[in-house]
């Protein structure tokens, strides 16, 4: 009898130049954000502005046919405002009541700002009257994807000084230094953890839906994304991720107390 086997795609030479392109930009990206997540305050929010920078290029290069500076230049405006907003929030309150305050304090929640969401909605939507080739689809597109970009930053700072505000608030006094407190590297599992899984993810897909990919999800949208893709890089994941999340708990090293520890390991699966 003829066994059956599982037949891997053929590997193009435009595929390996992506795979080299994307390992490449994956050390690069290495090479950047673990040394300012771990380092945190103000390093990590200077990269969080960088990407900020770069995504809103892409959004405006890509949103329609309608590519002018300021229309730029009002997307990392408003993008900065609604990432920063705890900052701008916490100086006004400085200033009025004198006191001092520290980044990490300013992270405590997600705080969004109507004001700045309702005067970008008016920005996109008066260049739609103003310019005819600028249209609503355009105006919606950048509008949604500002919101969505801005606050995933924004919650990436959030997890990052999390650890750090509840350390805090269970009573233990602060150092007198400021700059890294309270530990720079168990203050960052958290937000490592997720970057992490959001990586193994994407890669896991990619090769999955390389060599076995077959079913395509939506061609329309992305041509080369696959149903076994997909499947592989959530399973392979959710794996490996589970797996690393128990052994740091067990070793002593939560993601976070009291709530991604040992004790409470069907969190840690479940995220």
């Amino acid at each position: 009898m003829r066994k059956n086997k599982i037949q891997t795609n053929e590997i193009t030479k435009a595929t390996k130049s992506s795979m080299k392109t994307r390992v490449i930009s994956a050390i690069v990206g290495i090479i950047l954000v673990v040394p300012a997540v771990i380092l945190g305050d103000w390093f990590l929010a200077g990269l969080i502005a960088l990407v900020l920078l770069v995504a809103m290029f892409e959004l405006v290069r890509c949103g329609g046919q309608l590519r002018r500076f300021y229309i730029y230049l009002s997307m990392v405006v408003f993008g900065g405002l609604l990432i920063y907003w705890p900052i701008f929030r916490a100086l006004l309150e400085t200033v009025y009541n004198g006191e001092a305050w520290k980044l990490y304090t300013n992270f405590d929640n997600l705080y969004i700002s109507i004001v700045v969401i309702i005067a970008a909605a008016f920005i996109l939507f008066l260049w739609v009257v103003l310019h005819s080739s600028f249209t609503v689809r355009d105006a919606c597109f950048l509008f949604t994807m500002l919101i969505v970009i801005s606050l995933g930053l924004q919650a990436l700072l959030y997890l990052r000084f999390v650890p750090m505000n509840i350390h805090y608030r269970n009573g233990t006094p602060e150092p007198e230094k400021y700059f890294n407190l309270f530990d720079s590297l168990e203050s960052s599992l958290l937000v490592l953890f997720v970057v992490i899984s959001t990586a193994f993810t994407d890669i896991f897909a990619y090769f999955v839906g390389i060599f076995f990919g077959r079913n395509k999800m939506n061609e329309r949208v992305s041509p080369k994304k696959t149903w076994e893709g997909f499947v592989g890089g959530v399973i392979i994941s959710a794996i490996l991720c589970s797996t690393i999340g128990l052994l740091l708990a067990y070793f002593g090293h939560p993601l976070l107390e009291k709530v991604l520890d040992l004790k409470h390991w069907y969190n840690i699966v479940a995220l």
